[in-house]
């Protein structure tokens, strides 16, 4: 089920970006967080959003503060001078709202799920040593950890 899970997960992302965000998205291969360069950029951002149901767990996003302003100006049609943190947090996560409940959504008709509250995740938290699936977005990369629960 990760596996299904998972390859619903990044075609959600790709579609959230580039219906919502107009930026289109390249999956590469899998890597952990560690080998991405995500956590050596000092801006770098994470949330997370936890599901339960009949599949639980969460979605973790990490995105980089400059792609983060720059989806947040094409989300919002603010110029990025006039962004706050509060607002790209925002747009963070609703991201991971939209995405989750996109791909749930695509699942088998079987699956029942209900969505937590994305709230924003201190990086230093983030699990490093997990496998990510990561994402080329605008001359940059996002990472998605998925966490399924036993």
């Amino acid at each position: 089920m990760k596996n299904t899970l998972m390859t619903v997960m990044m075609t959600s992302i790709s579609e959230v970006l580039e219906t919502m965000f107009f930026l289109p998205a390249e999956q590469q291969e899998d890597r952990v967080l560690s080998g991405s360069g995500l956590l050596e950029n000092p801006d770098t951002l994470s949330a997370e959003l936890s599901f339960s149901g009949d599949v639980s767990g969460r979605l973790i996003m990490v995105v980089p503060g400059g792609l983060l302003a720059e989806m947040t100006e094409n989300f919002m049609g603010e110029s990025t001078d006039r962004l706050s943190r509060a607002l790209m947090e925002g747009t963070l996560t609703e991201l991971l709202n939209m995405v989750c409940g996109n791909a749930l959504r695509k699942l088998d008709a079987g699956h029942s799920f209900d969505l937590g509250i994305p709230a924003m995740l201190d990086i230093s938290s983030v699990p490093s040593d997990l496998p990510a699936a990561v994402m080329d977005v605008s001359d940059t990369r996002i990472a998605s950890i998925l966490e399924i629960q036993d």
